[in-house]
């Protein structure tokens, strides 16, 4: 009878120490699709796990969200990391209300990672996105999949040194990612931005000093595959920008003094286009089969510094001059400097000059003379464009080898 006492005793205990003290191994705060609860603590049922999460976390602390599919607007007002236990293919959170963010970024320090996060479409518009960031600072947003949200994957607003990596912001509706009203000194690094169909890829609007490297932004509409307006001093650097049948690969609108270097811009409508913007670096970059033009300036685009470029089978051959129309066309009365670029095998004064709109067309005169004969080594090579997702590093190594040899 003592013995049995005594098993029953034990079992309880158990029992109560199961029901109160639930184990949370990958964070300070766990979080399943019933509840949430804090390691060693009691079990809190929620129909918004993550938002009950993240407020009665401490500043500084991890939530750390289990497999399923979640049903919440999340709203972070404090320091804190918000990853998935296993990765966005097992993570998903879909927005509860269409007219608000899924997650909502309010405070500086926050990380979010891992997250497929989606959005239904709003019965009437809204600046909505799938991560949206309101004047903060120090946030990293990584390995997440912003995709198939109603107007952004992910939007900035007057939000600066953000590091946005690794994320998938493909199929939405206006950009995958948007840098908005003084969104300033944010990196932007391997991040997949295709098929975004009425905007573009990546946009920035009066947003200055970015790094944009080594992202894809291909098949997208009207704005480009990467856009900036009204935005200066950015730097774009080994861009895979391809594949955007009604649109550029990239686009500079009022923007000036951008470096813009070692970008792959294939099968667009137009490779390059420079409107009303001046003082930019465009280098080392690899244009070629644009369907329209390779380049095209208009608009008052002056004093860009236009060398080393490949650029290559730009709009259609013309049979009779053996050049093409148009790889390079200048729509203004500025004259434009666009020397010791690479036009393509064979290419000559005459040929070269015949695929140029300039003032023989009552355009201002392109100076291309002189122009290299062979393909430039610091652009990617359009056989391996994988390159391009290499570190803009490992690339001038590999041009400086390259004239290494040519000199022995």
């Amino acid at each position: 009878m003592i013995v049995a006492l005594t098993l029953i005793l034990v079992f309880l205990a158990n029992s109560t120490i199961t029901a109160s003290a639930v184990p949370c191994n990958c964070g300070d705060i766990c979080v399943n699709t019933s509840g949430w609860w804090q390691a060693g603590s009691a079990f809190n049922a929620s129909n918004t796990p993550i938002q009950h999460a993240v407020d009665n976390a401490t500043k500084g602390e991890i939530v750390c969200v289990k497999d399923g599919t979640y049903t919440e607007n999340v709203d972070v007002n404090k320091r804190l990391t918000i990853r998935s236990e296993n990765g966005s293919a097992s993570t998903t959170v879909h927005a509860a209300n269409s007219s608000e963010h899924v997650f909502e970024v309010i405070a500086d320090y926050v990380k979010i990672s891992g997250f497929t996060v989606t959005r239904p479409d709003p019965a009437l518009w809204h600046e909505t996105a799938g991560i949206g960031l309101s004047n903060v600072e120090h946030c990293n947003i990584s390995g997440n999949n912003a995709s198939n949200n109603w107007v952004y994957g992910i939007l900035l607003n007057s939000s600066s040194k953000n590091v946005l990596m690794n994320n998938n912001v493909s199929n939405n509706w206006i950009y995958g990612i948007l840098l908005n009203s003084s969104s300033n000194n944010n990196t932007l690094t391997n991040n997949d931005a295709t098929n975004n169909s009425e905007g573009g890829g990546i946009g920035l609007e009066y947003s200055d000093y970015n790094t944009i490297t080594n992202n894809i932004a291909s098949t997208c509409c009207d704005a480009g595959s990467i856009s900036l307006r009204y935005s200066c001093n950015n730097t774009l650097i080994n861009n895979n920008v391809s594949n955007s049948d009604q649109g550029d690969g990239i686009r500079l609108y009022y923007s000036n003094n951008n470096t813009l270097m070692g970008n792959t811009a294939l099968k667009n409508c137009w490779g390059i286009s420079l409107v009303s913007s001046s003082g930019n670096s465009i280098t080392c970059n690899w244009v070629y089969n644009n369907e329209w033009q390779g380049f095209h300036l208009w608009g008052g685009s002056t004093e860009n510094e236009i060398e080393h470029n490949n650029i290559m089978r730009n709009g259609h051959y013309i049979a009779g001059t053996k050049g093409y129309e148009w790889q390079f066309y200048n729509q203004q009365n500025y004259a434009v400097t666009a020397k010791n670029n690479y036009w393509g095998h064979g290419m000559n004064n005459s040929t070269i000059d015949a695929s140029i709109y300039d003032d023989d067309e009552g355009g201002g005169k392109v100076e291309f003379y002189p122009f290299e004969t062979n393909h430039v080594p610091c652009a990617p090579i359009p056989e391996l464009p994988t390159l391009v997702l290499f570190s803009s590093g490992l690339l001038v190594l590999v041009g400086y080898v390259v004239l290494k040899r040519k000199n022995r």
